[in-house]
């Protein structure tokens, strides 16, 4: 009987492994500075206030809900409009824009697809993350009424405004989605994911192609 080490199954797995290993190691890593950024020329209407600026590249940029992207406390989220493919300019309507936004003429910062939520690239770059191979257990889910309206969430976290608790299942919470690709960590999909100390979890894959290397790659997946 052969040994595990030169079962030819074995041989296999290994170079797949290597093959796979190496791929991961030489996929181009997509820096914030690679994202399309966009320089605030203009700043109108104060009551509705609109960012007038120019585009250092349209790589995935389209007219649509969209984020400035200045970290988790400080990115507008507004509507990209009337994008000009020739001169790359374009306006960006933000209605949570103030004048004590560091967001202000001159400025020039990374616009992000309202695909995604700003905090997406915080949690890739930030290099105290600490992502944590994990295996996922069932844990209680917390059942709610907010109007007419049944819903579910992990027990412990905030429910929703209005909302009425019901009941708790004890191993309702079943699984995890991966914040990137959204595959199945639990009940569903792999038994093993990555989570950070926000309680963010991550598939083996998106861990290994965006989180290890700070990779913003995802950006452009869409």
């Amino acid at each position: 009987m052969r040994s595990p080490e030169t079962h030819p199954d074995a041989c296999r797995t290994d170079v797949l492994g290597l093959v796979y290993d190496r791929l991961v190691t030489e996929r181009p890593v997509t820096h914030l500075k690679d994202l399309p950024a966009f320089q605030v020329l203009q700043i109108t209407n104060a009551d509705d206030p609109e960012l007038i600026g120019v585009f250092s590249h349209l790589k995935g940029v389209r007219a649509a809900r969209s984020w400035l992207y200045h970290g988790d406390a400080d990115s507008l989220i507004g509507d990209l409009v009337d994008v000009d493919e020739a001169t790359r300019q374009a306006r960006f309507t933000a209605p949570f824009w103030s004048p004590s936004s560091p967001i202000q003429v001159g400025s020039v910062v990374p616009w992000l697809d309202g695909y995604w939520q700003a905090y997406h690239l915080t949690m890739i770059l930030d290099p105290e993350a600490a992502w944590k191979r994990t295996e996922f257990t069932a844990s209680p889910a917390q059942h709610f009424r907010q109007g007419h309206v049944h819903g579910w969430t992990k027990a412990g976290h905030k429910l929703p405004d209005d909302a009425v608790p019901t009941s708790v299942d004890e191993l309702g919470w079943d699984h995890e989605h991966c914040e990137l690709c959204q595959s199945k960590i639990g009940r569903g999909g792999d038994d093993h994911g990555y989570v950070d100390r926000n309680d963010r979890w991550l598939c083996g894959r998106c861990y290994h192609d965006y989180a290890e290397p700070r990779s913003l790659g995802f950006v452009f997946s869409i």
